[in-house]
């Protein structure tokens, strides 16, 4: 958080390592959101998982596609040159979301799938937040420091709390998700850097 706070600074270059305050602080009131509700998430999952039955499973994956199907959507803004290959990398990116859930989460609660997108959408926010160059540049170590930090405090912080436990799978798990928010980022935000024409301006 305190890198992100550093970027979103005054700056003196012609090309300012932050895009945007709004996206800025989003990230990091999102961030702070997640760490707040750490304590009472238990007692919300026993009291939705006897609800949901035994396809808590599947609709966390159907919740990944819906957000996945509404991404594809947005392609038609894309423009035509851009198209096919923001669809192929939701595409890619739906494929693995779904490889995730089969497999990287076997055994653990289920509820813990939704790390996946709880982290996807914070690597959103993150690179909205910072110029990022079509080789990356130090918008995006900034943005993936920043995320990898988010995801590795928030297992430490659930080392302290009653009813929750640290786990090694959880913070990788995290990463994954961010991992998965940054190619749907690539594929259709207004901001990338891989769109023939350049990313919007701002």
């Amino acid at each position: 958080m305190v890198l992100l706070f550093l970027a979103v600074g005054p700056q003196v270059e012609p090309q300012p390592l932050r895009r945007s305050w709004r996206w800025a602080v989003g990230a990091l009131v999102y961030t702070a959101a997640i760490y707040l509700t750490l304590p009472i998430a238990p007692r919300v999952w026993y009291w939705l998982l006897p609800r949901l039955g035994e396809h808590v499973s599947l609709l966390i994956g159907l919740a990944g596609l819906a957000v996945v199907a509404g991404l594809a959507v947005r392609c038609r803004a894309v423009g035509t040159r851009n198209r096919s290959g923001a669809l192929v990398l939701l595409g890619v990116t739906a494929f693995a979301y779904a490889l995730l859930l089969a497999f990287f989460y076997v055994g653990p609660a289920p509820a813990k799938k939704v790390h996946l997108l709880e982290y996807g959408a914070l690597a959103h926010m993150a690179l909205n937040a910072v110029r990022v160059t079509p080789r990356g540049g130090r918008g995006a170590v900034l943005a993936g420091t920043f995320v990898l930090l988010a995801g590795a405090v928030d297992e430490g912080i659930q080392a302290v709390l009653p009813m929750r436990f640290f786990g090694v799978q959880d913070i990788i798990g995290n990463w994954l998700g961010s991992a998965l928010g940054a190619l749907a980022w690539l594929a259709v935000s207004a901001n990338s850097p891989w769109r023939r024409g350049g990313p919007a301006p701002g």
